[in-house]
């Protein structure tokens, strides 16, 4: 399918490609396992199939989930088995699948196009948002693209070669494919049609090629006859996700399919260079699969593949199919443009901005009094900008906060609390899990609302050292230390039962998450980290209905940002809720620069809930105003009910006192903070 191309000598081209990897890795490398946070639901529930193959199961189609092929979870269980379980375990699969999209892009756009565009193809998906972002979620859809491209390059060979062996490779790569992705069922559209257009417009085409292609359908029935046999089986698994979400479904096109479809075609149409998917966990919502200089290389590209299709050009004949039809399972299902299910389209769909780049370079190189190497440079600007775009794009888009939603990195949080706590499993920022029983004397109850909810917990923290507490039946913690993460939206007295006081208490609320379609955000638990009470000397101040201050500590976390943490003692039970504020005083304690009301203790564990001898920790951070410095500062601390605002006295105080408040003040800061 085209003249072979000589880019340059094997030596020059080999130190590009290496180049060219060695951009994929790292753009592809960093911060990989917390970028995106971990861990979205879908990749979760991979990863808890993944290690029920460790454990012995070894199905063909995954049922849950609305069913799922099994060679990303064959992948991630050896990966786990080595590792354990942890996000960058599960996505390393990912990652590897990514890196050999390069060679498999570079091997396809070679045999359809010549060496000098499938070296700038291999460039384009090394530096693209789209398939960076498929190397760093473990999602199955990113073992499509270079399945199917070294399947495209290998029939491509054999015909070329008149090779059996590589046309039984191809056929066994093909149907390998199917086990990867469910887009992989729309290959026989357009690889018939590339066959019938050869056929038709090649006299003898058929008869020359006839055997090889037997050969090629051989080997494509070896590979999918397991998933046959598991279609004969369990055709409702198998076929179970198919049409859910097809546009033919009244509840996804609302009783108008042609109107519905005629939505789509721009829609997906401008996807490479207008608007992108905008589904948070698939793409930086509405970012096209082009940046804009990348962009018009493309449609320069596209046009050149035209012009050439029509004249014959076998590469781009095939190239245009593929992409026409691989477009078909986003075009014909909602949330068109789908990113997940157009993945099909990759890597072919970046030959058109190889293609742009290399004939915009030629030009250039051709001109008279410009030298030669201007055209290359170019080129490579090219590359790099958009290698610089797409870093920042995506470091953005990975730490803001709708992304952190979309994958539910508050359940992260959470696993990674608990663990820390038990010390074992996984901690956050870390490659692999700590291979280590939970400690004896520690044990994490954890309300089934979240357990239930989030398999990413199960993944993460497995079940050693966890109850789950259900409301029919309370568990019963044999351990002096407890961590406790509830629900913060039903009452807590039931579940706080559990704490043996007196107890010192360290109350947090979680982070913000928000679920798919969620009205607003919310606090997705409450975390009490609980153990025996420890002695304090004796309080630097006592209010009025029991209450005591034991101690202030002051860090500063960042400029601008005071950190307070007060420890509370109860000398009595306490019946009320109070507010307690902490003011932040200029040093001649005229004006002020900070301050924070909030229950003490915490909404997850107002005194309200608070029982003799206990110890509560809380932690506060206060912004300054102007990024004022604190040194010097005096922190001014008092009590009061916020239904009638009355203040608690302070009846004894070894702080400086003014009848219902105290002060404290703050260190002077260490430089090398």
């Amino acid at each position: 399918m085209g003249k072979k191309e000589e880019l340059a000598p094997f030596p020059t081209e080999r130190f590009l490609f290496a180049l060219v990897m060695l951009v994929g890795l790292l753009l592809r490398l960093h911060e990989f396992g917390q970028w995106p946070p971990p861990l979205f639901t879908d990749e979760a529930v991979n990863g808890l199939d993944a290690l029920r193959v460790l454990g012995g199961w070894h199905p063909i189609y995954f049922p849950a989930n609305f069913g799922r092929e099994g060679m990303y979870i064959y992948a991630a269980g050896a990966v786990i088995g080595l590792l354990g379980p942890s996000p960058a375990a599960l996505r390393l699969p990912a990652l590897l699948a990514g890196l050999l999209t390069i060679p498999a892009t570079y091997a396809l756009g070679n045999a359809w196009f010549g060496r000098r565009v499938g070296l700038l193809a291999s460039a384009v998906v090394a530096v693209s948002f789209w398939p960076i972002h498929l190397s760093r979620i473990a999602f199955r859809a990113v073992l499509l693209p270079p399945v199917l491209a070294l399947a495209l390059a290998s029939g491509t060979l054999a015909l070329r070669r008149r090779s059996r062996i590589y046309a039984l490779g191809a056929g066994l790569l093909y149907g390998l494919s199917f086990h990867t992705y469910l887009a992989a069922r729309f290959t026989p559209l357009p690889l018939a049609v590339s066959v019938g257009y050869l056929a038709a417009s090649r006299p003898g085409w058929w008869r020359r090629n006839r055997a090889l292609l037997g050969v090629a359908a051989l080997g494509a029935a070896v590979a999918i006859a397991p998933l046959a046999w598991a279609f004969a089986v369990e055709p409702d698994v198998v076929m179970g996700r198919a049409g859910l979400a097809a546009i033919w479904n009244p509840d996804v096109n609302g009783g108008d399919m042609i109107g519905a479809l005629a939505r789509q075609v721009p829609a997906v149409l401008g996807m490479f260079f207008w608007r992108g998917d905008s589904i948070p966990r698939h793409n930086a919502p509405y970012r096209p699969v082009f940046d804009p200089l990348m962009a018009i290389f493309w449609c320069l590209g596209l046009a050149w593949m035209a012009r050439r299709a029509y004249r014959g050009h076998g590469g781009s004949v095939a190239a245009l199919l593929w992409m026409g039809f691989m477009l078909g399972p986003t075009l014909l299902a909602e949330d068109a443009p789908h990113f997940l299910r157009a993945v099909g389209v990759l890597p072919v769909a970046v030959f058109p901005a190889a293609i742009g780049l290399e004939s915009a370079g030629g030009w250039i190189s051709r001109r008279r009094r410009v030298p030669r190497a201007l055209g290359p440079l170019a080129i490579a600007f090219v590359v790099a900008a958009s290698a610089a775009v797409t870093a920042i794009d995506y470091a953005s888009y990975a730490t803001s906060q709708e992304t952190d939603f979309a994958f539910e990195g508050a359940v992260g949080m959470l696993a990674s609390e608990v663990n820390g706590f038990l010390r074992a499993g996984w901690h956050r920022g870390m490659w692999n899990a700590v291979d280590s029983e939970p400690l004896p004397d520690r044990v994490a109850v954890v309300d089934w609302r979240i357990w239930d909810r989030y398999p990413a917990l199960g993944f993460l923290c497995g079940e050693d050292g966890i109850l789950v507490f259900r409301d029919e039946a309370p568990p019963e913690p044999d351990a002096e230390n407890i961590l406790l993460a509830l629900w913060p939206y039903e009452p807590l007295e039931r579940m706080l039962n559990l704490i043996r006081h007196p107890a010192r208490i360290r109350p947090e609320i979680g982070p913000l998450a928000c679920y798919d379609r969620c009205p607003e955000p919310y606090h997705l638990y409450y975390l009490y980290e609980v153990e025996p009470a420890a002695t304090y000397d004796e309080a630097l101040a006592s209010f009025e209905d029991g209450i005591e201050l034991e101690s202030v500590g002051v860090s500063y976390p960042e400029r601008g940002v005071l950190s307070v943490t007060l420890v509370w003692g109860a000398g009595s039970d306490i019946d009320r809720n109070y507010t307690a504020f902490v003011h932040v005083l200029s040093p001649d304690r005229v004006s002020m620069i900070g301050q924070m009301d909030a229950p003490a203790g915490t909404l997850a564990y107002p005194t309200g809930l608070w029982r003799r001898g206990d110890l509560v920790i809380e932690e506060r951070e206060i912004l300054l105003s102007g990024n004022a410095q604190p040194n010097g500062a005096v922190l001014r601390l008092g009590l009061y009910d916020p239904v009638d605002g009355n203040r608690l006295a302070v009846p004894e105080s070894r702080l400086p006192s003014e009848g219902d408040m105290v002060y404290y003040d703050v260190p002077p800061q260490n430089p090398d903070d």
